[in-house]
């Protein structure tokens, strides 16, 4: 049971739609599913969108920079609209079935919509028992379904 083995090592990650469970590190959720097996072509495609969209942003404010000098880059611009587009993706993986894990601050919680978590509840139960050896609590972040 590597898997379980990673988890508790990283204690983050995701149960895709499918029941298949991803560890990650704390700041890489979105890393370590975006080639994922089991993400659907649609969510591919978005994380594509979503990447290509930034990286326009981001060159846009670097040609301010370069144009009219160091603090004229709007980067705010750049950091509004990362946050933004995390946000829209953080929410179309909830909602097209994900279920997202962490723990921190002597706690693990699961985020997802009812379905999911009722869906996943055996593999919810087995990660929290081994997680809560570790002396975690356990709350659910129950996200509505669109």
């Amino acid at each position: 049971m590597s898997r379980l083995d990673d988890i508790l090592k990283t204690g983050f990650g995701w149960i895709s739609p499918k029941g298949n469970v991803a560890s990650c590190k704390m700041h890489e959720h979105f890393k370590s599913i975006r080639k994922h097996r089991d993400l659907s072509k649609e969510l591919k495609k978005q994380f594509k969108q979503m990447e290509n969209t930034l990286y326009d942003c981001e060159m846009e404010c670097q040609d301010l920079e370069d144009e009219y000098g160091r603090g004229h880059g709007e980067w705010h611009n750049y950091e509004l609209m990362e946050a933004q587009l995390r946000s829209d993706m953080w929410s179309a993986l909830i909602q097209a079935g994900w279920v997202r894990f962490g723990e921190w601050s002597g706690n693990i919680e699961f985020q997802g919509i009812q379905e999911s978590l009722d869906k996943h509840n055996s593999i919810i139960y087995i990660v929290a028992r081994e997680i809560r050896k570790t002396g975690c609590d356990i709350s659910f972040e129950i996200r509505e379904s669109t």
